[in-house]
C-alpha cells in the first residue's frame, strides 16, 4: 500500500487470492486496471479520487486468454488491443469491430474488457454484441464465485469481481455492428447498433439484434426478429417495408429509453442492414 494523490491509498495485490481478500476488506474502494475510463470522467485538470484504489496491475490470474473447442475465455484485465491481436482469427467479426471502436489505439492498449463492462450506469460499445452471443461472465467475491449471463449483469454485488468472460463459439453466417457517438461521456448522443443472425439455403434463422450504447440500457425488439427469421435474404420489396415498419413501431414505443436523435439514427441503421442483406445475396447467389 502507498499514498497518492490520486486517491487516498493505493493498494496493489499480486494474486487473484490476495485481491478478492483486499476486497472483502475494503467493498468500498475503486478497481484500476487501464484506468481509461475512471480517467475520462475526471472534470478537473488534476485527477483526483474520494475513496482508495486497487490496482490490478499486479493480478496475473486476470491477464490470461484461453480457448477451448467450445468458447473463447477473456481474463477481465487483458488489454483490448490484446484480444484483437491475439483473436484476429478467432474473434467473432462483430466482436472485433465493437473492440475496435473503442476509443485510439493508445486507449486500446489500456482499456481492458472489464472495465469496458463493468462501468456503472453503462453499456458500452461490447455488451450488445457479447450479449447477443450468449457470453456469460464470473462474478467472484473471497470464498465464492458464480456464473451468470451478461444480459444478466445488472449490478455486481459488494465485494465481488468480474474476473472473467467467456464467449461461446458459434457460426454466425451475418454479422453487423455499427457505432456512432460516445456512450461513456455523451450516452444521449452515441448508438450502437447489432446483428447476428444464422442461414441455411440463403433462409435467415436465428436473428438476434440489439440497440445499444444509450446508457443504462440495451433493447431488442422480438418482433423484428421473429419477422426476419425465417425470410429469404432477398427480401422483396414488401418485406423490406413490413420489417422497416415494425422496427419503426419499436423504436416509437421506446419512450425514455431512446432520445431523437438515438431514434433516428436507429432507424438509419435499420435501412443499411437491410439493404446489406439484399448485398449478401447478390454476392452469394
Amino acid at each position: 500500500m502507498e499514498g497518492n494523490n490520486l486517491g487516498r491509498n493505493i493498494y496493489a495485490p499480486q494474486s487473484l487470492n490476495e485481491l478478492l481478500h483486499m476486497r472483502e476488506q475494503h467493498p468500498d474502494t475503486i478497481l484500476w486496471s487501464g484506468g481509461t475510463a475512471l480517467m475520462r470522467m475526471q472534470k478537473g485538470p488534476v485527477p483526483s479520487f474520494d475513496r482508495d484504489i486497487i490496482h490490478l496491475s499486479g493480478v496475473n490470474e486476470l491477464k490470461k486468454i484461453r480457448r477451448t473447442e467450445r468458447y473463447l475465455e477473456i481474463g477481465a484485465a487483458v488489454p483490448v488491443k490484446k484480444i484483437i491481436n491475439v483473436g484476429q482469427h478467432i474473434l467473432p467479426f462483430a466482436l472485433a469491430q465493437a473492440l475496435m471502436s473503442i476509443g485510439s489505439p493508445a486507449v486500446r492498449n489500456l482499456a481492458t474488457m472489464g472495465g469496458n463492462l463493468g462501468i456503472k450506469d453503462r453499456r458500452l460499445n461490447s455488451f450488445s454484441v457479447l450479449m447477443l452471443m450468449d457470453s456469460i461472465v464470473e462474478l467472484r467475491r473471497s470464498g465464492k464465485s458464480r456464473w451468470i449471463q451478461l444480459g444478466r449483469l445488472n449490478s455486481i454485488g459488494e465485494a465481488e469481481i468480474l474476473t472473467r468472460i467467456r464467449i461461446p463459439f458459434r457460426n454466425w453466417d451475418l454479422q453487423y455492428f455499427r457505432a456512432v457517438g460516445d456512450p461513456l461521456l455523451h450516452p444521449m448522443d452515441s448508438l450502437s447498433f447489432t446483428v447476428l443472425a444464422e442461414t441455411n439455403k440463403g433462409i435467415i434463422s436465428n436473428l438476434r439484434f440489439a440497440v445499444g450504447n444509450t446508457g443504462k440500457s440495451t433493447l431488442r425488439s422480438l418482433d423484428f426478429e421473429t419477422y426476419l427469421s425465417g425470410k429469404k435474404l432477398r427480401l422483396s420489396g414488401k418485406e423490406f417495408d413490413a420489417a422497416v415498419n415494425i422496427f419503426q413501431s419499436f423504436v416509437q414505443n421506446a419512450e425514455g429509453d431512446l432520445t431523437p436523435f438515438q431514434k433516428d439514427r436507429s432507424l438509419r441503421f435499420v435501412h443499411w442492414f437491410l439493404r446489406e442483406l439484399r448485398d449478401v445475396y447478390i454476392f452469394t447467389e
